[in-house]
């Protein structure tokens, strides 16, 4: 069974869904903003509402995207049933099946969800396996009301940098963004991780040649 919390008390707005939209395309933006992605595929994991999938879908060929969530699924599902490159699917990412890999993966603000040390590495090792060349990942959401205590007690299921080094082994190159800048931290609190697969045809250049190094 499967250790996925499901929030249904208030809408995606409601919980912060907005704000965090902007941080996230902060953080992850600047690596493709200039890069064509017209011919390469996507998929969004957790797609919610289906803003970043919108995002998304003005840069990549084709988009993917799955939610769990009833509501946030039928309104990204009535958002994009007109739209011949977005597919919205309803699931769980820890029971679906991806039929096909992808050039990039989104899973972004997911992954505090799930309450097994175990079932969040696997997530993970899941969504490397089907990145032909990076893999996006928020490993949690510290700008997601985190005052309030629902969200505070999330705190325990942010996934360490030692486990998402340990998961890229030599395959990938990670990264660790955090508000427009590079970061290295002991824990990846809410941070983006990028894994980056070393491949000589790897249209994602080094985010180093991208971001600056933050001083913090």
């Amino acid at each position: 069974m499967t250790q996925l919390t499901k929030p249904a008390d208030r809408t995606w707005f409601e919980r912060g869904g907005r704000h965090t939209l902007e941080c996230r395309i902060q953080d992850f933006g600047p690596a493709l903003e200039n890069l064509d992605l017209s011919t390469y595929s996507a998929i969004d994991i957790g797609c919610a509402e289906g803003d970043i999938t919108g995002w998304l879908a003005k840069r990549f060929r084709q988009v993917d995207a799955l939610e769990y969530m009833d509501a946030c699924y039928t309104k990204a599902h009535t958002r994009f049933k007109d739209n011949p490159n977005i597919t919205v699917r309803q699931g769980d990412i820890s029971t679906f099946p991806l039929s096909k890999d992808y050039d990039f993966v989104f899973f972004l603000g997911v992954l505090h969800f799930f309450t097994s040390e175990e079932i969040r590495q696997r997530l993970l090792r899941y969504c490397l396996d089907h990145a032909q060349h990076a893999c996006f990942v928020r490993t949690a959401i510290h700008d997601f009301h985190v005052r309030d205590q629902r969200n505070l007690a999330r705190l325990e299921h942010f996934v360490t940098l030692e486990t998402l080094h340990s998961l890229a082994g030599d395959e990938f190159d990670i990264h660790v963004v955090d508000n427009g800048y590079l970061v290295t931290t002991e824990r990846a609190v809410g941070d983006l991780v990028v894994y980056r697969r070393r491949s000589y045809n790897n249209p994602l250049p080094l985010l180093s040649e991208i971001y600056s190094t933050s001083a913090v």
